[in-house]
C-alpha cells in the first residue's frame, strides 16, 4: 500500500480528498502515522487537516461530491470545521441528485451552498444600518430574505414562496420556539 501511495503521488497528482480518502484506507488498515505521511509526501499537519475532514463527512459524500481538484485543502478543511462545530447533519444537506455533468469542484460549491444557514452567506450591510440575509432551501431556490434593522427581525419570503410564507405565519409561535431552544441549546454550550 506504501509503494500504491507513493506511485499514486508520482503518476498523476491526486486531490487533497484523493489523498484524505486513501490516508483513512491506510489508517483503517492499521497503518503508523508516520507510514501514511510517507506514503503520501505529507507532513502532519496536513494528516491532521485529512483527519478533520473525514470525520466531518462521511466517506459517501466525499465520494459523491468527487476529486474536486481545484478546491484545496484549506477550503475543505474551513467547511469540515464548521460542519464539526455546528453539528452539521451532512447526508441531509444536498440530499438530491447533483445536475447531470456537472464538475466535482461545482458538485463542493452546490453543497457548500445548501449548507443551512451556512457562514458562507454572510449578512449583506446596506447604507441604511440594515443587515439582510439570503435564506435559500436545501434545493438552492430562494425562500426568501431577513432583515434585521435595531432590533427588530423581519422574513420576506421570495414571490414563489408565498405557501410557505403562509405556512410559517399559521406555524409561527411553535417555529419560533423551537429556534429559540435551538438558541438557548447552543448558548449553554458556548458557556
Amino acid at each position: 500500500m506504501l509503494a500504491q501511495g507513493q506511485e499514486n503521488n508520482l503518476r498523476k497528482d491526486p486531490s487533497f480528498i484523493e489523498k484524505a480518502l486513501f490516508a483513512g484506507d491506510l489508517e483503517e488498515a492499521g497503518y503508523d502515522a508516520r507510514v501514511i505521511q510517507d506514503a503520501l509526501n505529507v507532513n502532519r499537519s496536513h494528516t491532521s487537516h485529512m483527519r478533520k475532514v473525514r470525520d466531518a463527512f462521511p466517506r459517501e459524500v466525499l465520494e459523491r461530491i468527487g476529486a474536486a481538484p481545484s478546491i484545496g485543502w484549506k477550503r475543505w478543511y474551513e467547511l469540515a470545521v464548521r460542519v464539526l462545530d455546528r453539528k452539521i447533519d451532512v447526508l441531509s444537506v444536498h440530499p438530491g441528485p447533483f445536475p447531470e455533468g456537472s464538475t466535482s469542484d461545482e458538485r463542493f460549491a452546490a453543497w457548500q451552498k445548501a449548507l443551512p444557514l451556512s457562514e458562507t452567506a454572510k449578512p449583506e450591510r446596506a447604507e441604511t444600518g440594515k443587515a439582510s440575509l439570503r435564506i435559500a432551501a436545501q434545493d438552492g431556490s430562494a425562500l426568501g430574505e431577513i432583515d434585521l434593522t435595531k432590533g427588530t427581525l423581519s422574513f420576506r419570503p421570495s414571490a414563489r414562496q408565498r405557501d410557505f410564507a403562509k405556512w410559517l405565519h399559521m406555524n409561527a409561535e411553535p417555529a419560533f420556539r423551537r429556534l429559540h431552544e435551538e438558541f438557548l441549546s447552543q448558548s449553554t454550550k458556548k458557556d
